[in-house]
């Protein structure tokens, strides 16, 4: 066999192992991304939850005001009964993230990427008024300024 043959496939062999160890490296990126993703998303959310426990617990009157950073893929986030829903856009398709709480909630978040503020009204009913308008407005004090990890 000619030097030159096997230079040529020492090399045909080693392009196709780059080739092979970038699809890889980048199918890890990927993963990685969607990870993160929904790791960030689902501490955002069970950071709202935890604080509506703690606005419940307190009692009628109580406001309280989270700070969460939402993710970038967040698509809505449903708040009903005793769960908050949230669907998340990964490289697959959507996953969605749910936490539950003994309060019954209501109310309506707007997922913007970046850190927000969540104000948390316990109203006289019992039932928790997260992120809604109604819930900026109360006047009771804010009890408590919740600051991200």
């Amino acid at each position: 066999m000619p030097q030159g043959q096997v230079s040529i496939e020492y090399i045909t062999l080693t392009a196709f192992l780059i080739m092979v160890l970038a699809v890889v490296f980048i199918y890890a990126q990927i993963a990685l991304q969607d990870s993160l993703t929904v790791g960030r998303a689902s501490a955002a959310i069970k950071k709202i939850a935890s604080a509506a426990e703690q606005a419940y617990a307190l009692g009628p009157g109580t406001k309280l005001i989270v700070e969460v950073e939402f993710p970038q893929n967040i698509q809505n986030i449903k708040i009903s009964d005793n769960e908050i829903n949230a669907n998340v856009s990964i490289s697959s398709g959507t996953t969605q993230i749910y936490e539950y709480t003994d309060a019954k909630l209501t109310g309506s978040i707007t997922p913007y990427a970046g850190l927000q503020q969540i104000p948390i009204l316990v109203q006289r009913n019992g039932v928790v008024l997260i992120g809604s308008p109604l819930a900026q407005d109360y006047n009771a004090p804010i009890t408590t300024l919740l600051a991200p990890p």
